[in-house]
């Protein structure tokens, strides 16, 4: 019985796991094989009602239906991989200086106080 149920969860992992890949696949078929079709880009995910990079924004562009989410990976002083379009963070945070001269704690708090003016943000940057 555990046999036939490990299976069964195995083989729905498996259409799951496909699900995702044929999306992926749609949109990489578009990209490369058809050029005459448009996709939908979102630059910075929806950044109009969310941080820009944020898994809000992100959330949102899915959402709305974009075919992709533009997003851009830095790298902080303690090594950690965040999402952040320019590599300093005047911009984004009003502090100056740059993502690598930053530890992710440090611009975990920078972004919290950047991002209160959003209503619905959650000030976390990926």
């Amino acid at each position: 019985m555990k046999a036939i149920f490990l299976s069964l969860l195995l083989a729905g992992a498996t259409i799951s796991a496909a699900a995702q890949t044929s999306r992926a696949d749609s949109i990489l078929k578009v990209m490369y094989k058809q050029p005459d079709q448009v996709l939908v880009a979102a630059h910075r995910a929806a950044h109009a009602d969310f941080p820009e990079n944020s898994i809000p924004a992100i959330k949102e562009a899915i959402r709305l239906g974009a075919d992709i989410a533009e997003l851009d990976v830095q790298r902080t002083k303690d090594g950690v991989f965040v999402l952040m379009h320019d590599k300093t963070i005047t911009r984004t945070t009003g502090q100056p200086g740059a993502v690598a001269d930053y530890t992710l704690a440090q611009l975990q708090s920078s972004a919290a106080a950047q991002w209160q003016s959003y209503e619905r943000a959650d000030p976390y940057i990926p």
